[in-house]
């Protein structure tokens, strides 16, 4: 028996409303879809614990589209929330970018339900776990304005501004980052391409909205309910950072091509995004952490025994219902066991991989330890594990020669 999800439309434009309607039909997807003229109908109707997505069209309704995607965030987090609009605008992207997943514009509904439904299957195989879940949908942590978003603001007013150093001042922050790829993902739905570097997103954004989002996240955001993490946000920063400067060594040393570099660097620079998640929304990484020592068990496995679930499936989940590049998606879900990764060709995935494994504490103590961090069998399976062996070598600086004589001492 097929379990349909819920897909919830409030929509008083009767012809978008049938429109969505005969696609998902004729899509034939496991998606039934309920239609409401008004919120209140909906509310009357439903229980919202059955519905999966819910689409709002904000021109049409009485009900304030700002009130009703608050209530649905604090009361229902669990529902993809997605309002659709004649056009997307400025104002429009700010208000909400904290609020909804995806805004769609009428004329581009069908692409953008196509892209939300291949979204779905690979977020059920991600999570679960309802209750995480809940936790993901309702991640909106603000973070403190830093000396680099100054800087950013700084350079904005200036006559000769520079969109390069912007968009190197944003690549240093992890969050900020982070919310500038998530909006200029939901900013360009006349091109399903997904923007993945942050020099495209300056330039498909805007200084506006830029400027606009660092003071919406900074400005307003509690600082004194989170000096306690600033510790563990510093050393997951340092090491996102690592690794995303990393990922050009591990390319030219597999002789990989030079166009992979963007899509690696991302990757690598929002890999462990699900850990940000675990350490400010479930506030178990301390046992975590003593699990794992106590266990000598990896971290992944202590978070699997502890809350149900690892930071590289819940990062994934986020990415993926934000709009990431699904080839960056996949490389965060599966970064450190690839070989449970049923699809092909994703050489992101390998490069961040190995990446994570050269910056592992142990790495360079020997290569027996870097080998311990990795997947050989996939990597041998793809035909890289004696280069990725010769990889470690030169990005340690260790002649093959002393690695020689010391396996033979």
């Amino acid at each position: 028996m097929v379990d349909y999800k819920k897909l919830a439309c409030v929509i008083g434009d009767s012809s978008v409303a049938n429109n969505i309607n005969k696609y998902v039909k004729n899509l034939g997807s496991d998606v039934e879809v309920l239609s409401f003229s008004s919120f209140e109908r909906l509310q009357k109707s439903v229980n919202f614990e059955i519905i999966d997505y819910l689409i709002y069209e904000i021109e049409q309704m009485e009900a304030d589209y700002e009130i009703v995607m608050k209530i649905m965030k604090t009361k229902f987090p669990h529902i993809i929330r997605i309002i659709i609009s004649d056009k997307m605008s400025e104002n429009l992207l700010i208000s909400t970018h904290e609020l909804v997943h995806m805004i769609f514009e009428k004329k581009n509904i069908n692409m953008c339900l196509k892209d939300m439904f291949a979204r779905a299957n690979k977020l059920r195989v991600f999570l679960q776990n309802k209750d995480l879940i809940k936790i993901v949908n309702s991640y909106d942590t603000k973070s403190y304005l830093k000396s680099s978003d100054v800087a950013i603001l700084q350079q904005i007013q200036r006559p000769d501004v520079s969109l390069k150093l912007i968009s190197d001042l944003i690549e240093n922050d992890l969050f900020l980052s982070t919310k500038v790829l998530q909006m200029a993902n939901m900013a360009i739905f006349g091109n399903i391409k997904r923007v993945n570097n942050i020099q495209t997103a300056v330039i498909s954004l805007g200084l506006n909205i830029i400027r606009a989002l660092i003071l919406n996240i900074r400005l307003f955001g509690e600082e004194s309910s989170r000096n306690h993490l600033l510790k563990y946000f510093k050393e997951l920063e340092t090491h996102s950072n690592q690794v995303a400067n990393d990922v050009v060594h591990v390319i030219e040393a597999l002789g990989l091509d030079s166009s992979l570099q963007k899509d690696a660097f991302t990757a690598g620079f929002i890999h462990d995004i699900g850990r940000m998640i675990i350490i400010e929304k479930i506030k178990d990484w301390e046992k975590i952490a003593h699990q794992s020592k106590i266990e000598k068990a990896s971290k992944c496995d202590a978070e699997k025994k502890l809350i149900g679930t690892t930071h590289a499936e819940i990062g994934a989940f986020f990415l993926c219902v934000w709009g990431f590049p699904m080839e960056i998606v996949e490389a965060v879900a599966y970064h450190h066991k690839p070989s449970d990764y049923n699809g092909t060709g994703n050489l992101v995935l390998m490069i961040t991989h190995i990446t994570e494994a050269l910056n592992q504490k142990h790495s360079s103590e020997g290569i027996e330890f870097f080998l311990d961090s990795l997947d050989p069998e996939y990597l041998d399976r793809l035909g890289y594990l004696e280069q990725v062996k010769t990889c470690y070598y030169e990005y340690f600086g260790i002649e093959l020669d002393e690695e020689q004589n010391n396996e033979d001492e």
